[in-house]
This record gives structure tokens, sequence and C-alpha cells, in this order.
């Protein structure tokens, strides 16, 4: 998935490195994740792995 925005969270969690974060959404399929936070500009950059298009298919 792909950041189709980037920006600062209010303040910083306990256990946080970094307030930046990302919406990201999916070109291939469309799944919204929403914010996540607790990201260095190099991972928003890098992306998530879409959680429906990298599910296992169980076969019969």
């Amino acid at each position: 998935m792909h950041a189709v925005d980037a920006g600062h969270a209010p303040g910083l969690m306990p256990g946080w490195r970094t307030s930046m974060g990302g919406h990201f959404r999916c070109r291939r399929c469309g799944h919204d994740d929403g914010w996540s936070f607790d990201m260095t500009v190099s991972e928003i950059r890098r992306g998530l792995p879409c959680p429906t298009c990298n599910a296992r298919k169980e076969g019969p």
C-alpha cells in the first residue's frame, strides 16, 4: 500500500520513536488502512504490505 497522505500525530505516545505517520491505501484492491504512526520517512515512502492482496488463499 502506498501513502496517500503523511503528517505528524498531535504528540508522542509512550514507546514511540517519532510522531511521523502516513495514511495508506492499496492501489490494486482499494483497501484503506487508515493512519499508521511511529514511522520514519523511509518507512512511509516504502509503504506497507496490503493485508487483502497478501492474504493466504486456502485451498480445498
